[in-house]
């Protein structure tokens, strides 16, 4: 069965993908425990893409035990510890970049230097540096002088040089008069008005006359054809592909489900049940698939000691309300262990009592922080009862731990706490 499986999944997966959404669920954007989106499992690394399951089939990241061997992915213990990453790159600053000096206000500002042999030096009016002025050649301070400009002497410039000149307005060379003549500014010529110019009206365009196409009662209208939705169930084997990647329709998980009533085979309904669970799953629904689990485990079959595994971790993150029935169905996890065999046998027991021993703990806290608040006999005797059930299910998982050559420190705490001495749990 798990060969026509393999083969249906490789033959209708590509058929039956629509968009990218349609794979949102296979590719977790976070799947490891610790936040990350990828992380290292016993060894394993574990991110956001497919993962392959025992027999190379792609499965959901996240996915934690496979549909088809039942085997444990790299997200099933929920148990790992944080992945251990390197310290982060020690910063470097950027560079900074040279700071601009900006003109203070009211500072004269030195002017650049032109060292050009055609400039002089000339004095800017009211202040003492002097500044280079290029040198008119045909012109003389006197000429300048008949012009009506004063020219200082060369004692008042600091410091003294040939040719030097006020910086003011002048006459250019070509309009310098003798001494004595009335200088005329040059009359400007009257502007020329144009003619205005008329504009050009474009002749009217008279539109085309539109040609109305009658359209008779008896035209026939063309419409989409209607998609027909298959609904059936019939084919399970069919609708897994489907089931796996989340994509069972609405008409298809009621008619599941009707089929569930109807049938009176419980390998059918066992059949039947997997396909809901696993489409609920993978869909990310954990509302739908907690109902479903339950349903299958307590009405269907609870032999399967991979369901009662999962459905134990599941309920271990529900808080102290759940733990009973993590005691619970880890203990009939722990009935069929035998299903189990090499590294898959040694990892799940080890889990399963370490998750018996947490839940009780949970109980045996809750219930002296009510003895606490008060301290009747009725609270005192929880209290007691829930603590040696502690240190029972902390014994057993050390033992354990020991024996299968794994990890002690945690059960070693837990079974102290619980008993208040040491050499209970260092028995032999």
């Amino acid at each position: 069965m798990h060969a026509l499986l393999l083969s249906m999944v490789l033959a209708t997966g590509p058929a039956s993908a629509g968009g990218w959404s349609d794979f949102a669920a296979l590719f977790p954007e976070l799947p490891c425990h610790d936040g990350w989106a990828g992380c290292i499992v016993e060894g394993q690394p574990l991110g956001p893409d497919m993962t392959q399951g025992a027999d190379g089939v792609p499965m959901p990241a996240a996915l934690r035990l496979d549909w088809f061997t039942l085997e444990g992915t790299a997200a099933l213990s929920p148990f790992v510890e944080l992945s251990d990453y390197p310290t982060a790159l020690a910063q470097v600053a950027p560079p900074v970049a040279p700071r601009q000096e900006r003109p203070q206000p009211g500072v004269a500002q030195a002017d650049p230097i032109d060292d050009r042999p055609d400039r002089t030096p000339v004095e800017r009016p009211g202040s003492n540096d002097v500044r280079p002025v290029a040198s008119d050649r045909g012109t003389s301070n006197d000429a300048v002088a008949d012009a009506g400009h004063d020219v200082p002497s060369q004692n008042d410039l600091q410091p003294a040089s040939a040719d030097v000149r006020p910086v003011g307005p002048r006459l250019p060379p070509a309009q310098i008069l003798p001494a004595g003549t009335d200088y005329q500014a040059p009359t400007q010529p009257e502007p020329v008005q144009p003619e205005p110019v008329q504009p050009v009206q474009p002749e009217p365009v008279q539109p085309e006359p539109q040609q109305v196409q009658q359209v008779s009662n008896d035209a026939v209208v063309d419409v989409a054809p209607v998609v027909e939705v298959d609904d059936s169930c019939d084919d399970l084997v069919a609708l897994e592909p489907a089931a796996l990647m989340g994509q069972l329709s609405p008409g298809q998980t009621e008619c599941l489900e009707a089929r569930i009533v109807s049938t009176s085979r419980m390998t059918e309904k066992d059949k039947v049940s997997r396909v809901l669970i696993m489409d609920a799953e993978t869909k990310g629904n954990r509302a739908k698939w907690e109902t479903l689990m339950k349903r299958h485990l307590e009405e269907i079959d609870r032999s399967d000691p991979d369901l009662c595994f999962k459905y134990a971790i599941f309920l271990s993150r529900k808080g102290v309300g759940r733990a009973h029935g993590v005691i619970r169905w880890s203990d009939y996890a722990l009935e069929n262990k035998s299903n189990w065999s090499g590294s898959t046998f040694v990892s799940r027991v080890y889990a399963l009592l370490k998750l018996k021993a947490e839940a009780a703990n949970r109980v045996w806290q809750s219930a002296e922080e009510a003895y606490v608040a008060d301290r009747s006999d009725e609270n005192e005797g929880k209290a007691q009862k829930y603590r040696d059930l502690t240190k029972v299910y902390s014994r057993e998982w050390l033992d354990y731990a020991r024996a299968s050559s794994q990890d002690t420190k945690n059960a070693m705490a837990l079974c102290v706490s619980a008993a208040g001495n040491r050499s209970y749990c260092e028995g032999g």
